[in-house]
């Protein structure tokens, strides 16, 4: 397959010029910009929301020769000069075949109608409709009256993104704070100041400065959708390779490079307005990646990149080995063969992998306090009543309630959560109205930001019991178990229940043998199958060892940093396209394992550089931009969702169903069926499709969740992870490597940690290969990373088990996301007022944690009805508003709204802070409630008699256990029915 990047448009006569005029509207092309033959445009990124369509036709002039540096002293020369050479610039390729060159199809969502495309495409012919494209304009989050963020984030989707991780947030390069984007500032530059703005900054610009690249046309394929956009391609290479000119290099503005007499005629009878400097201005994100992608590599990003295409050639033959019939019975020739093959793909084998058998009758060195921190992590949510804070002296201005009371779990009470009553709550937040103070509950335990410090009890014995095993461990590291089933029996679940619930991670194997579970239906030709147009967000990584973490635009070429940059992540992307590249991958190493297995050739690197040259010219295109064509790039298709709002595939939800209900994404008993939606990756699967070297960024799950994973294979995967009690390190330390990121937050920035490092700083590190067929639970809580050595597919979901670690965790996690500018994905308010609402009891730890989450969630609800009654507003029932979902979120800072929550012209939703910022006296508005004060004071006085007459009686029941409250087939104490779960 041809390198969809060199699609180079041929060359037209002069005399089209007059026809290209005439098909424009006979502008002139002193007022209207052209493309010239010998140009190179910067290709249109890939944009999923509306593009503002009003008019701008100042497009750049790309120049056939630089300006002489003989008359840079003399500018009215250079002026005359620049007018000559106006006239010879070739129009841009209409009405012409284009034959021999690759057109790249990009599916995106359909753009604004009020958008006219520039050219249709008919067979091999273009055919232009006599309208230009405005190509200067920007794409914004939000409409011009909802601008909540950075004007720099208007251009942040016209260049690959940084990686920033999975689930993860990896869209956007960090941007210079230059103050404005730079196409804003050109096209705002008048054209009658423009001579002022080139004198005053005349000092900074060179003699020989280029005008910019003019910017590519839009065309559509005749009789595809509007979805199915299509982008002409110029390749750096070409440029170098003389057939076409290289981009312009310098970011100065266009209209410096208009001659001099030209700007002072039409700045003359006008109004003078104040020039603006335009040049020796910050670069953008967008001419930073063009120059990235225009420099030459330096002699370690080569060193580099050769490296990783290798690592990555041969990580395909090794997917290819393994998919070698095992029928097949070699001559003595061929297995001669086969074990110099094996000797090469051993290259690529991990170190210091630990993972042992454990019979499920073994007791393995369980502790009833979970990794040896449940304790301090109850006495934080748990904690008991603490003095008010005293009346300071009253100021002017500071009695009034400034918003509603922010809610965290780990701030200390001011009632005794055993007595209080919801009357006594309410009362003691409708204080704040007269002192603008919470005399409900204190602010987050700040230690929450650094997550929880436990000591090595637990894994010292684990090391021991290891050590009993006959495992002999490399120092720093600590093993983990794996299990097999051998039966579907209701003994062998129970078994294996009590091993996860206080494991950190651990692998179980035969698990689909046991339960019927079809692998063979989650092939990614399938899904193609079933939803052909199927688009997903694709991932663009540099594949390599998972002992290193190369960042493809570091020109120093360090292996051991920590974050991942240089990632690319491509919003909407065919999965067909993805899945017959993955095949053609595959294919093609098959096809040169056989020359492998069959040539009499000595020298097998013959063969595995001809794989390594397929794979380098036949990579995928990122957004239909030029990328380092040095680097050879994989795509990695993560998080897709098997059930959706708009679609489900059927037959691999009835699969998962198929799974335990200690394994399964809405099993009887999971909290998250409380939470009355689908949560993607929560309660619903989700599939991901990997290349060799596809990679998960470290991680703790959301919420501190457990965690599924199953591999269907061919190939394997390598697990990383850090036990909760090492928690509190492994933040600090990720903090300390992401000091000098411009990102803002612990989560805001992807991380790949070094080993070395892990274990100098005393932290224990568990490392095991996931093979095909093998099962990874990730205990609540653990920090983890993986990377695929082999083209696989993995199928992944959270799980929150019924218990008070659990809850707690996620009460925890709550208050630690606040601290480090995040957001909870869970919506644990409605998940706790559900589970009172319908009385589900488990433990008296459990049932107390509840109440106190509802306690201060009621708070929250009064001091929001008091502070819209200080603004005058008044709300309405969340039954009068159209389109009410269970759990709405905010817009802006993606919060789950609980009780009250703010809608905006219908379509956005926010919560009462961020529709404060937005409308200050929140015009155009509407408020709504989901229940009245009454109704969440009634249901939690119900649920804290339940448990506290119990409690008084000394009778408390015990944690739940698959036999008395969460059996596979039965729901825990009065809990909902299974219909009851996510639909």
């Amino acid at each position: 397959m041809e390198d969809p990047l060199n699609g180079i448009p041929p060359e037209l006569p002069p005399d089209s010029e007059t026809k290209l005029l005439k098909m424009n509207g006979g502008a002139s092309s002193t007022n209207h910009a052209d493309t010239g033959a010998h140009s190179v445009s910067p290709t249109m990124t890939n944009r999923q929301q509306s593009m503002d369509s009003s008019p701008s036709i100042a497009d750049d002039v790309e120049m056939k020769d630089d300006l002489s540096a003989e008359d840079t002293d003399n500018e009215s020369s250079k002026s005359q000069e620049i007018e000559q050479k106006e006239g010879e610039i070739e129009p841009l390729f209409l009405n012409t075949t284009i034959s021999g060159y690759p057109v790249i199809g990009i599916h995106q969502k359909p753009v604004d109608s009020s958008i006219s495309i520039a050219g249709t495409i008919v067979g091999s012919e273009i055919k232009d409709d006599g309208n230009d494209m405005d190509w200067d304009v920007e794409k914004k989050e939000n409409p011009p009256d909802e601008d909540f963020g950075n004007e720099e984030a208007e251009m942040q989707d016209d260049v690959p993104a940084e990686d920033t991780g999975a689930d993860e947030k990896m869209d956007d390069l960090p941007v210079e704070n230059s103050g404005a984007g730079e196409e804003e500032m050109q096209d705002d530059v008048p054209t009658e100041n423009t001579a002022n703005a080139a004198e005053s900054s005349n000092a900074s610009m060179t003699p020989r400065a280029r005008p910019k690249a003019a910017r590519p046309k839009i065309c559509q394929i005749a009789g595809e959708p509007a979805s199915a956009v299509f982008y002409t391609l110029r390749s750096v290479d070409a440029a170098q390779n003389g057939r076409v000119a290289a981009p312009a290099k310098s970011d100065a503005a266009e209209s410096d490079l208009e001659p001099t007499d030209k700007k002072q005629k039409t700045s003359e009878n006008k109004k003078e307005k104040k020039p603006r400097k335009t040049a020796a201005r910050r670069s953008t994100v967008r001419s930073r990646a063009r120059k990235a992608a225009e420099e030459k590599p330096t002699e370690a990003q080569e060193g580099m990149f050769r490296m990783s295409a290798r690592w990555l050639s041969i990580a395909w033959i090794l997917s290819a080995l393994r998919m070698e019939p095992g029928n097949i019975i070699p001559d003595v020739e061929t297995k001669k063969r086969r074990n110099e093959i094996e000797k090469m793909v051993k290259e690529i084998e991990e170190e210091n992998s630990h993972i042992v058998d454990i019979d499920l009758d073994t007791d393995m060195p369980l502790q009833e306090n979970y990794r040896g921190v449940m304790d301090k992590i109850e006495k934080m949510v748990l904690q008991s009543k603490k003095d008010q804070p005293r009346n300071k002296r009253k100021r002017r201005g500071n009695s009034k309630l400034t918003e509603p009371f922010e809610v965290n779990f780990t701030g200390v009470p001011f009632y005794d959560f055993k007595k209080v009553t919801s009357l006594e709550i309410v009362k003691l937040a409708e204080k704040a109205k007269e002192r603008g103070l919470n005399l409900v509950f204190g602010k987050p335990d700040p230690s929450c930001a650094n997550l929880i410090e436990g000591d090595d009890a637990v894994i010292k014995e684990e090391l021991r019991f290891f050590q009993n095993q006959g495992m002999q461990e490399t120092p720093g590291y600590v093993s983990v178990a794996r299990f097999h089933l051998a039966d579907n029996s209701e003994g062998t679940w129970k078994k294996l229940h009590k091993h996860l619930m206080k494991t950190s991670m651990c692998v179980i194997t035969g698990l689909a043998k046991v339960t019927g579970f079809d692998e063979k239906k989650f092939s990614p030709a399938l899904l193609v199958k079933w939803k052909p147009d199927f688009v997903h967000p694709l991932m663009h990584q540099l594949p390599q060892p998972t002992s290193s973490n190369f960042n493809r635009d570091d020109k120093k070429g360090n292996s051991k940093k920590w974050t991942i940059t240089g990632s690319v992540t491509e919003k909407s992307f065919s999965l067909k396209t993805f899945v017959d590249w993955l095949d053609n991958g595959i294919n093609y190493a098959k096809e040169v394992y056989r020359k492998m297995r069959e040539s009499q050739m000595t020298d097998l690197e013959i063969f595995r550089e001809e794989l390594e040259r397929f794979l380098h010219e036949n990579q995928l295109p990122i957004n239909g931009q030029q990328h380092n064509t040095n680097a050879n790039l994989i795509g990695f298709a993560t998080n897709i969702e098997l059930e959706t709002q708009e679609f489900t595939f059927a037959e691999l939800k009835t699969e998962v169903e198929k799974l335990p209900f200690m394994l399964s994404p809405n099993g009887k008993g999971n909290l998250l069926n409380y939470a009355g939606e689908i949560i993607a990756g929560l309660n619903s699967a989700q599939l991901y499709v990997k290349a060799p070297g596809s990679r998960t960024s470290i991680h703790p799950e959301n919420s501190a969740l457990a965690s599924f994973n199953h591999n269907i294979g061919p190939g394997d995967c390598i697990w990383y992870g850090v036990p909760l009690e090492h928690s509190k390190k492994m933040t600090q330390l990720l903090k300390h490597h992401n000091a000098k990121s411009k990102s803002v937050g612990l989560y805001a920035t992807a991380n790949w940690p070094s080993e070395e490092e892990l274990i100098k700083e005393g932290i224990h590190l568990q490392k095991f290969v996931q093979k095909p067929g093998d099962t990874v639970y990730v205990g609540a809580g653990t920090y983890h990373w993986v990377q695929s050595n082999g083209y696989t597919v993995n199928v992944s979901w959270n799980i929150a088990q019924p218990n008070f670690d659990q809850l707690a965790l996620a009460a925890f996690m709550n208050d630690h996301y606040r601290l480090n500018h995040s957001h909870a994905l869970l919506p644990i308010q409605t998940i706790a007022w559900n589970i009172a609402e319908k009385k589900i009891r488990h433990s008296l730890k459990f049932d107390q944690l509840i109440s106190v989450i509802c306690m201060r969630s009621l708070a929250r609800a009064q001091t929001e009805f008091d502070y819209l009654a200080a603004h005058g507003v008044e709300p309405r029932p969340a039954a009068e508003s159209r389109n009410v979902v269970p759990v709405e979120r905010c817009s802006k800072c993606e919060v789950c709204t609980h009780n009250m929550f703010f809608v905006y012209t219908d379509t956005k939703t926010f919560c009462i802070e961020c529709a404060h910022k937005k409308q200050p006296k929140f015009i155009g508005m509407t408020a709504y409630y989901r229940h009245k004060m009454e109704h969440w004071m009634e249901k939690l006085d119900q649920f804290n008699a339940l448990w506290r007459q119990e409690a008084g009686e000394d009778e408390a029941p015990q944690e739940a256990t698959p036999q008395d409250a969460a059996p596979q087939d039965s729901a825990p104490q009065e809990a909902a029915p299974q219909e009851a779960a996510p639909q």
